[in-house]
């Protein structure tokens, strides 16, 4: 690993040419990863109430893919 390189990071650079997108099971977020840059976007997944998922969030099963904007805001 490089100095200050995440763990992520260091997957998409040793084993995904470089591009890839992650979806983080605990917290529901998503990561967009090229070369060195990265960016945390919001959970894809929305309740009933246009609320998404995050930490604090008591059950999966309550949250659906937001179909409106592809998820990510």
């Amino acid at each position: 690993m490089r100095p200050e390189e995440g763990e992520l990071t260091f997957h998409t650079r040793v084993n995904e040419g470089g591009q890839c997108l992650f979806l983080s099971t605990s917290s529901g977020g998503i990561y967009l990863i090229d070369e060195d840059r990265s960016a945390p976007k919001n959970s894809p997944y929305m309740n009933r109430y246009g609320e998404t998922f995050n930490k604090t969030s008591k059950r999966w099963d309550n949250y659906f893919l937001d179909s409106e904007n592809g998820g990510l805001q």
